[in-house]
C-alpha cells in the first residue's frame, strides 16, 4: 500500500518536472531569440550608419572607392529597412554629384539610372507597353506612372533630353529599369551587353533567349541597360561676378518622384519643382543643376529654386522664391525645415535678395 502511494506520488512529480523543466525550455529558447534579433539589428543600423559615415568623411584617393562605399551604405539601409534610407541615399547622391562634377576630362565616371524597383521576378520582353502620349503628360510622369526612371522612357524611344513629349506620340514602356530595343542582324546578348553596359545573362534570362536565342525584328528589354552620355561642356554666366567659366560633366540627371527624404528642405523643393531625385543634399544642388543645363544664377526669379551651400547645417539649405520685389532687391520665399521648423513649410517676409541665399536655380 505505501510502496503503490509513493509510485504515484513520484510518477506525479516527474511529469511536473518534464513539464516545467520543458515551459522552461521554451521561455530560454524565446529570450535567446529575442536577444539574437535585437543585438544583430543593432549591430546591422550601426554597421550603416558607420558605412555612411565612412563613405562622408573619407577621401579615397579613388573617386569610384568613394561612390563604392556611399552605395554600400545604400544597400546596408535598404537591406535592413533603415527609417534614414532616404537620407543615406541623398549622402550617396551627394558624392556622385560632387566626384562627377570634380572629375577630370580624362577619367570617365558613367552614372547609371539607379533602379527604381527589384520588380523583374516573373516579366518579360512580353510585358513591354504601349502608351499613347496625351496632353499634360511629361517624360517625368509618364516614367512615375509605369515605375521606371525618365532615362528609361527616353532610351527606350529615341527621346531627347529634357521633360517635354508630343501628345498622341506611342511610346515602348519597359517593365522595368533598363531600354527597350529592336533586335537587328547581327545582335546577340554579348554584343548588346557590350553596347547597353548591361549584363549578359540578365539579357538572355529576361527575354527567355535561352533556347531559341534573339529573333530580328523582336522588341527586348535590356535590364539596367543605359545609352552612355558623352561628356559635354557647358559655359556659366554668373551675374555676381560677371565672369563666366567652363564646366564639365559626365553626371546623368535623373528625373521622376520625389526621392528626397521627408521632412527636409530638399523634399518640400522637390514637391514645388520637378528637380532630378539624384542632386544629393542641399549644398550640392548647384553642383547637379549646371550638369543637368539648368540655370544657376545669382538673380531670383518667381518659382525658382533658393539654394545656399551653407544654411543652418554644412549640408546647405533650399527653399522656393515666392514672389521677388520690382527692383530685384528683395524677395519673400517657403522652405520646409527653416522657417518653421522640421517637417512644416514657413514663408517669410520681404527679405534682403542674398540674406539667406546666394544662387537660384530654374530652367
Amino acid at each position: 500500500m505505501y510502496k503503490s502511494f509513493l509510485r504515484r506520488l513520484f510518477g506525479r512529480s516527474q511529469k511536473r518536472l518534464v513539464r516545467y523543466g520543458l515551459l522552461a525550455l521554451h521561455v530560454g529558447l524565446l529570450a535567446g531569440v529575442f536577444v539574437f534579433v535585437t543585438t544583430t539589428r543593432g549591430a546591422t543600423q550601426s554597421a550603416a550608419q558607420s558605412a555612411a559615415l565612412i563613405a562622408e568623411n573619407e577621401a579615397p584617393t579613388n573617386a569610384l572607392d568613394q561612390i563604392s562605399a556611399a552605395d554600400i551604405a545604400v544597400h546596408v539601409a535598404r537591406m535592413t529597412d533603415l527609417p534614414e534610407t532616404d537620407s543615406v541615399q541623398n549622402h550617396a547622391d551627394s558624392f556622385s554629384v560632387q566626384l562627377t562634377a570634380a572629375a577630370p576630362a580624362s577619367e570617365t565616371i558613367v552614372a547609371k539610372p539607379q533602379i527604381v524597383a527589384d520588380a523583374a521576378i516573373g516579366k518579360s520582353n512580353k510585358d513591354i507597353q504601349a502608351y499613347v502620349v496625351v496632353a499634360g503628360d511629361t517624360v517625368s510622369s509618364i516614367a512615375t506612372k509605369f515605375g521606371v526612371t525618365s532615362d528609361s522612357i527616353r532610351w527606350s524611344n529615341g527621346l531627347p533630353s529634357g521633360d517635354r513629349v508630343t501628345v498622341g506620340k506611342e511610346l515602348s514602356i519597359p517593365p522595368i529599369t533598363g531600354v527597350v530595343y529592336e533586335v537587328k542582324v547581327g545582335d546577340t546578348a554579348e554584343s548588346l551587353a557590350k553596347q547597353f553596359e548591361a549584363d549578359q545573362a540578365k539579357i538572355v534570362a529576361f527575354n527567355d533567349a535561352e533556347v531559341k536565342g534573339l529573333t530580328v525584328g523582336e522588341k527586348i528589354v535590356i535590364p539596367d541597360g543605359v545609352i552612355k552620355a558623352r561628356p559635354t561642356s557647358r559655359t556659366t554666366t554668373t551675374t555676381s561676378s560677371g565672369g563666366s567659366f567652363s564646366w564639365t560633366s559626365n553626371y546623368v540627371p535623373i528625373y521622376g518622384g520625389n526621392r528626397y527624404a521627408y521632412g527636409w528642405c530638399t523634399w518640400y523643393a522637390a514637391s514645388r519643382v520637378p528637380v532630378p531625385s539624384n542632386w544629393g543634399n542641399a549644398n550640392t544642388w548647384d553642383d547637379g543643376a549646371r550638369a543637368a543645363g539648368w540655370t544657376v544664377s545669382s538673380v531670383p526669379v518667381v518659382g525658382a529654386v533658393a539654394q545656399a551651400d551653407y544654411g543652418s547645417s554644412y549640408l546647405g539649405h533650399v527653399g522656393i522664391v515666392e514672389a521677388v520685389s520690382e527692383d530685384g532687391t528683395m524677395i519673400k520665399y517657403s522652405d520646409m525645415n527653416g522657417l518653421s521648423g522640421w517637417g512644416r513649410v514657413g514663408y517669410s517676409d520681404w527679405v534682403p535678395v542674398h540674406s539667406a541665399f546666394s544662387k537660384f536655380l530654374y530652367r
